[in-house]
């Protein structure tokens, strides 16, 4: 603060702190300094930084300032010295590297716009007093850019002043195809000369995007009449694929019975595999032979499973499944009625019965009635019964067949009547009166026979 006779040297030392000695720096200035003496005088000490591009904290040295030499004795004690200064190497080097792997779901169309948010981040915040720049690309693996996925090539990345990381987008092209959850790799690249980037992995980051889409299958139901005895009915069954798969695959399907049954011969059992190339709406089918018969039988139904589908994994699932075939009985209870033959009662006024019997060929089904109509008339041999003489006609009426019945007997009566006239013809004819029969044979046929009935013998010419 004040002169100083003759000037005065004065050493220091520069001490190693956090930062060291020609690794970090290098004193450039020798001691001690040397001052003329002159108020406000100063004298500077030297320290050179050595440079690098290693991102590192700020490190400091010490800078102590030591003894005086070749001063005037009675100015030595006026003079105070052994202050000292720190030295703070600021480093604007920085260590960039990628943030979090990032998932996103794919999503449908109509595009729904969907990005991963990826983050770059430094080692420190940024003190440069501009802008970072980073660059990133992206690279296939499962995923491929332009359908899954848009590209990035040299994308320009910028961490701002005072901040320590920033983001960027890669949006994902949506479509509602069946695939497996696809990846991709963003990898960062230095631009900035001060910044370097951490080797791998912390270089590179993986985007996922799960797959949201799936397919279902489902097989039809097939109801057809069964078709007579000796003839086979095709019964075709179709499954659909709903959705677009991004593959060929398979699927198994096979025949089960239920009320129908394929060992009591009511169809062909069947296995098989069905091969789909992955596109919505795509068909294939099945087929199922049908035995018919002319047994009347309840309706009946089998099934067509499917199962097992090889689609690698994929979200490929059945929506209607197993398919159902039904078996429609188309057969009825046929009707016949047999020939009936009567002697005429004796005596006036008497009469007997001729019992017709009307026959189902089959038993009825439990929980259902047959009804058969029938009604007496002439027949067309002769000579004709008459009605009113030779027997009492009956009008047209039903009789109802319960279940478990199969015959049904109706008696018609016979009557005497005076003439003599050997054998009478009448018909008993039967119809069907409901919509689960029909005739086999509709017409009995009643015979009287008149067992008095005389030949007359005429005398001759001897007599």
């Amino acid at each position: 603060d004040n002169d100083v006779q003759d000037g005065f040297d004065l050493a220091f030392s520069v001490n190693d702190g956090t930062a060291t000695e020609a690794d970090d720096f290098d004193v450039v200035t020798t001691s001690p300094l040397t001052f003329a003496g002159t108020k406000d005088e100063t004298q500077d000490i030297l320290v050179q930084v050595n440079k690098d591009n290693v991102s590192e904290d700020d490190e400091s040295f010490e800078i102590v300032l030591g003894e005086l030499s070749n001063i005037v004795t009675s100015a030595e004690a006026d003079i105070t010295t052994g202050d000292t200064a720190t030295g703070t190497i600021v480093y604007d080097d920085y260590e960039a590297s990628m943030g979090a792997d990032i998932t996103v779901t794919e999503g449908n169309l109509p595009a729904e716009n969907v990005n991963l948010t990826f983050t770059v981040n430094l080692d420190r915040p940024n003190k440069s007093g501009g802008s970072i720049d980073l660059a990133v690309n992206t690279a296939d693996e499962t995923a491929l850019a332009g359908s899954d996925y848009t590209a990035l090539s040299a994308q320009t990345v910028s961490i701002a002043d005072t901040a320590q990381s920033a983001t960027f987008d890669v949006a994902v092209i949506e479509d509602t195809v069946v695939e497996h959850d696809e990846v991709f790799i963003v990898k960062l690249t230095p631009v900035s000369g001060n910044t370097t980037v951490q080797a791998a992995p912390n270089d590179r980051a993986v985007g996922t995007i799960d797959n949201d889409d799936a397919a279902t299958l489902a097989i039809d139901d097939v109801s057809k009449d069964e078709g007579a005895d000796g003839e086979s009915t095709i019964y075709t069954f179709t499954v659909t694929l709903s959705g677009d798969v991004d593959q060929a695959f398979t699927v198994d399907y096979t025949t089960t019975d239920d009320s129908a049954t394929s060992g009591d011969g009511d169809f062909l059992a069947g296995f098989g595999m069905l091969n789909f190339a992955g596109t919505n709406g795509e068909t294939q089918t099945i087929d199922v032979a049908v035995n018919g018969d002319d047994v009347v039988e309840y309706d009946e139904t089998f099934y067509v499973t499917l199962s097992n589908i090889a689609a690698d994994g994929k979200d490929v699932t059945f929506s209607d499944n197993p398919g159902t075939g039904s078996i429609l009985n188309d057969d009825k209870y046929r009707i016949s009625v047999d020939d009936v033959t009567t002697d005429e009662p004796d005596g006036a006024g008497a009469t007997t019965p001729a019992t017709f019997t009307i026959s189902l060929h089959q038993a009825v089904l439990g929980g259902q009635t047959a009804t058969v109509g029938y009604a007496t008339g002439n027949s067309v041999e002769t000579p004709n019964a008459l009605a009113g003489t030779d027997y009492t006609a009956i009008a047209a009426t039903t009789v109802d067949f319960a279940a478990g019945e199969s015959t049904k007997t109706v008696d018609v009566t016979i009557l005497n009547e005076s003439a003599d006239i050997a054998t009478e013809y009448y018909y008993l004819n039967v119809s069907a009166s409901s919509a689960n029969t029909a005739v086999d044979d509709g017409t009995g046929l009643g015979t009287i026979i008149d067992n008095e009935y005389h030949v007359a013998v005429s005398a001759g010419a001897n007599g």
